[in-house]
């Protein structure tokens, strides 16, 4: 506890970079979409470190030797800045270009919608091809069934450790401190196999985009890397579409999908596990909705529409080439479907960890340590080992310098893109650069399909939040996660500032079958409720036709 009693006040999601290091929210602001706490960033950020680096190690593109996570943030693939995570771009494109068949073009392009001009090429490491050679075919070879095995033992764990613990009051196994860090573990764990897949996923698809572009399909593209059924997001949404009709029981869909939730991806947020109300009242509003129909037939239209595209490819391109264009097909189904498996599989150990941490933080401020439990969240791992042998004045200091510093956070904005260390504006400097006349707006995105439709425009923040969907809306969003898939069957169509080809909105949106534009950046900013706006999904645009306002 001494340590305590001499606290050096410090925040370790304030961040910093080097001049030059080129960082990027996309994807990550999806993942974790709330500023983020000090024992929120050991949690995630280490464990994704972790797991991108295992998963390296499994293809063989970085040996065993350089398997440490690095101390330098810089030398991360991951930092944190003024509690928003984001990607070192330079550095994954660095690593990556050892990989065969993945350009670290083609990454830039899946993460920012372009390619920066003017980059240097990175240097491939022709040393590491034997390794590759060998490691790479085993990892794609077993991927399948180690998905499914992940997902199926981190599911046990899941229900009879944390769910059943909280919900039924069954043992637990070990301290709430001891727990945090099993979970902790279970979730990079968990990670380096979503990260395995992550990566081999945008090989697949550029392989498709590739030969629709061949063959002067490329309109072709979105609809064939659609509909591939067995999703584990179109099973949520089924659930959840008969706990509505009265089919299934809240209790049932809780055991199932209970580590979901808005922001999961924050431990602060509080999982459909903590809150089921908030499953029972979506599926109420479902029912409410008689004109959504069993996402069995949004699937099913899905699966028609790609297998016609599929065939129209299929005769567009040359013999000789079509074995490739099935393998693939095959392959980017088959990976877009571990995808999900994988996230899910992390999101249990997050949500193990959410658990354990809450846990403690009621312990802690029993014995007179906290003044919340819920202050837990303001300290590492390595920092609540310590503070519970001997209550100190320390620890409250450190723990509202933080709450002080996300306050100023919270206060304003930095860049999706950025270079160097970022500028935190104020969200009203932030609100007055992004102002455009009324008179046009049109905005573009990274990525879109999915066709085009006019609709009136329903700005959502969060998922919780209780807004009423009728015919023909259209959600606009500044991210999704699982738990909004729910509103995408409600609406006609989506447009989201944060995302890319395959985040989570994009997978979605196109397993529906509705038209998408993802990667806006400000869609949120600029649109208003009640706009009348055009979603062209193959244009990658939206354009607001009327500005229209709900009163009230």
């Amino acid at each position: 506890m001494s340590r305590f009693s001499q606290v050096v006040l410090s925040d370790p999601v304030r961040g910093g970079s080097e001049p030059d290091r080129f960082w990027t929210r996309t994807n990550t602001a999806e993942a974790t979409p709330d500023l983020l706490t000090a024992l929120e960033w050991d949690v995630f950020g280490s464990g994704l470190e972790q797991g991108f680096i295992q998963s390296m190690v499994d293809f063989g593109v970085l040996g065993k030797s350089e398997r440490a996570v690095s101390e330098d943030p810089n030398e991360r693939m991951t930092s944190v800045f003024y509690g928003r995570q984001a990607v070192n771009v330079g550095l994954l494109r660095q690593v990556l270009a050892r990989l065969p068949g993945l350009s670290p073009d083609d990454l830039e392009r899946d993460l920012l919608g372009s390619v920066r001009p003017g980059l240097v090429r990175e240097a491939s490491s022709p040393g590491r091809w034997p390794s590759i050679a060998v490691r790479l075919p085993l990892q794609m070879l077993g991927l399948d069934r180690r998905v499914k095995r992940l997902h199926a033992d981190q599911l046990r764990w899941w229900q009879t450790e944390v769910l059943d613990v909280y919900r039924c009051n069954a043992t637990a196994t070990g301290s709430a401190i001891e727990r945090l860090d099993r979970s902790s573990q279970r979730y990079a764990s968990a990670f380096t196999v979503h990260s395995i897949v992550r990566f081999l996923l945008p090989v697949a698809e550029k392989l498709v985009h590739d030969m629709t572009e061949a063959v002067d399909r490329p309109d072709l593209t979105n609809q064939v890397l659609a509909g591939h059924g067995d999703l584990s997001e179109m099973a949520l949404a089924k659930h959840i579409w008969e706990v509505g009709q009265g089919d299934r029981t809240l209790d049932g869909f809780v055991r199932e999908y209970g580590f979901h939730g808005p922001r999961t991806g924050n431990l602060t947020a509080h999982s459909w596990r903590e809150q089921p109300e908030q499953v029972e009242r979506l599926a109420a509003r479902m029912r409410t909705r008689l004109d959504i129909p069993d996402p069995t037939e949004s699937e099913r239209r899905a699966q028609l529409a790609r297998s016609s595209a599929t065939t129209e490819l299929f005769r567009a391109t040359p013999p000789g080439k079509r074995r490739l264009l099935k393998f693939a097909l095959q392959r980017a189904g088959g990976l877009t479907r571990k995808l999900e498996l994988g996230k899910a599989a992390y999101l249990m150990g997050l949500d193990g960890a959410r658990a354990a941490a809450r846990e403690l933080g009621v312990e802690l401020n029993a014995c007179g340590v906290m003044g919340d439990p819920e202050d837990v969240f303001f300290l590492t791992r390595q920092e609540l080992h310590h503070c519970g042998k001997v209550p100190s004045s320390g620890v409250a200091s450190l723990i509202s310098f933080r709450q002080t510093e996300r306050v100023r956070y919270a206060q304003g904005e930095i860049p999706i893109s950025f270079t160097g260390d970022p500028d935190l504006r104020t969200t009203v400097e932030h609100a007055a650069s992004a102002i455009r006349p009324d008179t046009r707006v049109e905005l573009t995105g990274a990525v879109g399909g999915g066709g085009v439709v006019h609709g009136r425009a329903r700005i959502v923040l969060d998922s919780n939040d209780d807004v009423e969907f009728e015919a023909g809306d259209v959600l606009v969003c500044k991210f999704t996660d699982p738990s909004w898939t729910p509103l995408f069957m409600m609406a006609s169509g989506v447009v989201i500032d944060i995302g890319s080809f395959s985040s989570h909105g994009a997978v979605v949106a196109r397993e529906l079958g509705i038209p998408y534009v993802i990667g806006t950046g400000e869609g949120t900013s600029l649109i208003r409720e009640g706009d009348v706006i055009e979603v062209d999904g193959p244009g990658g645009l939206v354009r607001v036709l009327d500005r229209k306002s709900i009163q009230g």
